[in-house]
């Protein structure tokens, strides 16, 4: 008789349910709750603007959002980026972000990144050159634009990425490429990719503009400061009220101008309009300060200034060093009469690391006193008249029209490099006007008709102008100038110094 004995089991208890839980994984509670995640996994606080973004990603496959200055759009991005690769499976989701500058991807998107993610405990590592490791697995990288120079071999290289839930971020994207906003397509190409846009709404001539035009295939959520608690009174904590727009900057930019480019794109959140007549696009703005940025030029060479005198009212008086093309504000201040403002400078002009370096000063008015104290104490300025004759009286009436037209086309090839953090110059920059006269010559507004139409003396544009010629003056005498460009100073004025 044979004794029937129990079958052995085909694995340990709970082994099947580990299998199981391998092939058909338990999907994460907030696979469809990203704002849950950031409030629950990454102990954010919640509010209604970030909420509108992280559903939009949730929802749709192409968001972009134009927003004002302090808004939480990076650090709402880099919770999305990770909800985005905790809650699909391990070396399915991949991350891939782009931004203009090094510092942008490293400091602020993969930052803000790498905090959240140390915080909350998140599965895997990220390294310090943006990069998202879970074991070995590649889980996201962050890269400027220019790290392959050559679009064709960038696009080859982002279009190298592939994976089933696929995720790009495009941070300061007014100053991304159209070519790398087509690669970002090619990349989350499948159903379960994501393309986010986020950037101020700076260069309406870029191809983030047109994503966020009306008929577009993104979704748009612009933001205004004005859309924002400290203006809706939507209860928030106080140290995240802190951190956003603040009523103080608001009224700040609207000193500039409400009407100025500045206002428009970093409080209301819209692209400014593009006028034929402004004589500095914002494109020619925006290409001086990335190479400002960027370090493109020379900013150790000894230079000279370039300095706008004022008197009393709301005009200011202007220093600006030129080295190399770097052009950077030295000092302004307003409200002072010419003893003082002479005294000033001469302090300036007599500092060790400054002295003997050539100043153009604007010696027509009240700056005719100002250069004629430095003069006699031995500094080394030189005079200038915008109302002379121009240099090329075939195309310019008078020398100010010039040497703000030269200033135009330096901007535009990249030979000068201007502060982005300098508001009230790219104000000033943003709000000139100019117009084609007869026999192919240029026209620019002058301060009296800016006045006129309610638009403050553009001081800072008019010494920047200035201090492009300051190279070129001498370091031995200030009564000629060394080779002479077509930009240098006319010689009635110049016998003036002698």
């Amino acid at each position: 008789m044979t004794t029937l004995t129990p079958e052995r089991p085909l694995m340990p208890a709970g082994a099947a349910d580990a299998v199981m839980e391998l092939l058909f994984p338990t999907p994460d509670p907030h696979l469809h709750d990203p704002d849950g995640f950031a409030t629950e996994r990454l102990g954010l606080e919640s509010w209604s603007i970030p909420r509108r973004i992280r559903e939009s990603v949730l929802q749709n496959r192409h968001t972009a959002v134009p927003a004002c200055h302090e808004s939480a759009k990076t650090h709402t991005a880099a919770s999305i980026a990770c909800w985005w690769e905790e809650v699909h499976g391990i070396g399915e989701a991949k991350i891939v972000s782009t931004a203009p500058t090094g510092d942008q991807v490293k400091a602020l998107l993969w930052g803000d990144i790498r905090s959240m993610h140390n915080r909350a405990g998140l599965r895997g590592r990220i390294t310090l050159d943006a990069r998202w490791f879970i074991g070995d697995f590649l889980a996201g990288m962050g890269r400027k634009t220019a790290d392959e120079p050559d679009p064709k071999k960038a696009m080859q290289a982002f279009q190298g990425v592939h994976a089933r839930f696929p995720l790009v971020i495009i941070d300061e994207a007014g100053g991304v490429p159209k070519w790398l906003f087509d690669a970002a397509d090619s990349i989350a190409a499948n159903a379960n990719g994501r393309v986010l846009a986020i950037g101020n709404p700076d260069d309406p001539t870029s191809h983030f503009a047109e994503c966020c035009k009306a008929g577009s295939k993104w979704n748009v959520i612009p933001i205004s400061a004005f859309d924002t608690p400290a203006f809706t009174g939507e209860d928030v904590s106080e140290q995240l009220l802190e951190l956003l727009i603040s009523p103080i900057y608001v009224d700040e930019m609207a000193a500039l101008g409400t009407d100025s480019h500045i206002y428009q794109s970093k409080v209301l959140g819209k692209f400014p309009d593009v006028s034929d007549d402004a004589l500095f696009p914002i494109r020619f703005i925006r290409r001086a300060q990335q190479v400002y940025r960027d370090g493109e030029l020379d900013g150790l060479q000894r230079g000279g200034f370039g300095v706008d005198i004022a008197r009393y009212g709301d005009a200011e008086t202007c220093v600006y060093r030129n080295r190399g093309g770097v052009i950077d504000l030295v000092d302004s201040w307003s409200k002072q009469d010419t003893e003082e403002t002479a005294d000033r400078l001469d302090e300036i002009l007599g500092r060790s690391r400054f002295r003997d370096l050539g100043a153009v000063i604007d010696a027509v008015g009240v700056g005719a006193g100002v250069f004629d104290k430095l003069r006699r104490r031995g500094r080394n300025v030189i005079p200038f008249g915008g109302g002379e004759r121009a240099m090329r009286p075939e195309r310019y009436p008078n020398r100010r029209t010039e040497i703000l037209w030269e200033l135009r086309e330096a901007m535009e090839d990249g030979r000068v490099g201007l502060d982005p953090d300098d508001a009230q110059l790219e104000a000033q920059l943003g709000r000139i006007k100019w117009r084609p006269i007869s026999g192919g010559r240029v026209e620019i507004e002058t301060k009296e008709q800016m006045r006129k139409r309610g638009v403050k003396s553009p001081d800072r544009v008019d010494a920047v102008a200035m201090a492009l010629a300051a190279p070129y003056a001498s370091s031995e005498t200030n009564t000629h100038l060394v080779d002479p460009p077509p930009s240098t100073l006319t010689s009635d004025l110049l016998e003036r110094a002698i």
